[in-house]
């Protein structure tokens, strides 16, 4: 940020324009950093649960606490999730990076490409499935194994 700062005050340093620029470069991205910190740290669950809905074809859940509404699963998660839910409607996800006596699978990271989500694989279903950045509105970095269980909702 340094940097970007230094920069944007060589441009036009003389001038009040110039000035102002770097006070709202600055004052924008402490902010965003800051809600950044805050949304990551306001949880700090070692296990989550999540209600996983059907919206049109999608599977999607909502979470207040990080700001996501219909946020969809797709590219194998959708489908792991239709295999656990059969002919259910909705489905809790209950996952912990931290092994849990009641999990049914494990998935493990295979690949990470922040901000590009994580590749993942479920060794027991044979399954793999891919997290978009919205895990990392739960875990700081993408977790090396999340322990899941699931409770079917009619």
């Amino acid at each position: 940020m340094q940097n970007l700062i230094d920069r944007l005050q060589s441009l036009d340093s003389a001038s009040s324009w110039g000035y102002f620029c770097v006070v709202i470069v600055k004052i924008t991205v402490t902010e965003n950093l800051k809600k950044t910190k805050e949304m990551k740290t306001k949880i700090n669950n070692s296990i989550y649960a999540i209600e996983v809905y059907k919206h049109g074809l999608m599977w999607v859940f909502d979470d207040a606490n990080v700001g996501l509404v219909k946020e969809p699963f797709v590219a194998g998660a959708d489908t792991l999730i239709d295999i656990l839910a059969g002919e259910n409607e909705k489905i809790t996800l209950i996952f912990s990076t931290i092994q849990f006596p009641d999990h049914k699978i494990v998935i493990e990271r295979k690949e990470t490409n922040p901000p590009a989500g994580t590749d993942y694989y479920c060794e027991a279903m044979k399954h793999e499935l891919w997290l978009c950045p919205a895990l990392n509105l739960y875990y700081l970095e993408s977790p090396a194994k999340l322990y899941v269980n699931y409770r079917l909702n009619n």
